[in-house]
């Protein structure tokens, strides 16, 4: 049972890893689509757990004569999944985690000072060019695509000639925010770029890298914890049908022994009953030793028969005495008629000489 808890607490371990893997992984789409550092301090703190269940599933993999390798290699490539999580959040704090923050703030600021500086000059080509930019802005932000990025380059040098053709007062003063709000923007495109456009650009595309090799080995690990297992549970069959199996001889050996003991038993008893029958000797004893039921039922047959014994003694007793009774009631009833008999002669001899007598009178 030990060694089936082991197997257990191994299997456990692996799942284990693989779903504080995945909390990982929700946490990090989390930051991503809402750049909310709450979700960062979530993902450390997952990742803390992590680590002590990938320690425990080491322990549980050396105490199982299981190669470990993979274990430490899955524990470092993890360790570079959280650096490059983390030089993400890092560069996104920097690029703005919402629009009053970071570069996408400085933008936002240097844009509407711009704008604010357009709305005074009342230069409709001027509003329409900074329209421009910004729809071209825009549009990057929302699809992260270098396209609009080259449109807004071209915007921006048409600006340029726009301004150059206007000949404003404030030439200088709109030329400086313009180049402002376009070092932002290009600042801004460079953290985005160093974050990554695609999921297979810059920071994202080394992170997926890095997770996709973590996925590898979680595969290959719960591969050898399944194989391992399956072997394990195979030997444990083995081994339980093996005791299962002297189990069964043993008790089928246990069984024959007790059966010849309880044919012995009986046949003893039979062949003592069967001599007692026909000697019509009850003074024989049944030797059978031991305190089972047989046994028992020897020792009262043995008890019965001296009770018979005594039975049969007390009757001839009597019968001896009877017979001594009767002879001696019959003694005294043969003295009794001699002794009537005398009387009887005395009688009539005393009548005959009676008779004489009167007869001489």
């Amino acid at each position: 049972m030990g060694k089936i808890s082991e197997l257990e607490n191994l299997k456990y371990e692996v799942k284990s890893v693989e779903s504080s893997v995945q909390m990982l992984r929700r946490n990090e789409k989390d930051f991503l689509s809402r750049h909310d550092l709450k979700y960062h301090a979530e993902y450390n703190e997952n990742f803390e757990k992590l680590i002590k269940s990938v320690d425990r599933l080491h322990i549980e993999f050396e105490s199982n004569s299981v190669n470990a390798d993979k274990i430490e290699n899955l524990k470092n490539i993890l360790e570079d999944y959280s650096k490059n999580f983390t030089n993400i959040v890092l560069t996104q704090q920097k690029v703005g985690l919402g629009p009053k923050d970071g570069l996408y703030g400085s933008l936002r600021e240097s844009v509407h000072n711009l704008e604010d500086l357009l709305n005074k000059n009342q230069n409709y080509k001027l509003h329409t060019d900074i329209l421009m930019l910004r729809r071209a802005e825009k549009d990057f932000m929302l699809r992260s695509d270098l396209t609009y990025f080259e449109k807004f380059n071209k915007s921006l040098n048409v600006f340029l000639a726009d301004l150059k053709d206007a000949k404003s007062s404030e030439y200088n003063q709109v030329l400086a925010l313009l180049n402002a709000y376009s070092k932002d923007f290009h600042n801004l495109v460079g953290g985005y770029k160093e974050i990554g456009l695609t999921q297979k650009d810059g920071m994202l595309g080394e992170m997926r890298e890095t997770i996709h090799k973590v996925d590898e080995l979680l595969s290959e690990l719960s591969s050898s914890a399944d194989a391992f297992l399956d072997e394990k549970n195979r030997d444990i069959k083995k081994l339980m049908l093996v005791i299962f199996s002297v189990l069964l001889v043993t008790m089928i050996v246990f069984a024959l022994i007790v059966i010849k003991k309880i044919n012995s038993q009986i046949k003893t008893i039979s062949d003592s009953v069967n001599k007692i029958t026909k000697t019509k000797d009850i003074s024989s004893q049944i030797i059978i030793s031991g305190k089972d039921e047989l046994s028992m039922l020897a020792k009262n047959l043995n008890i019965m028969f001296v009770e018979l014994r005594g039975v049969i003694a007390d009757a001839k007793n009597s019968s001896i005495e009877n017979s001594s009774i009767s002879h001696e009631l019959s003694t005294t009833s043969m003295q009794v008629g001699r002794n009537v008999e005398e009387s009887v002669e005395i009688i009539n001899e005393t009548t005959k000489r009676t008779t004489l007598i009167t007869d001489e009178f």
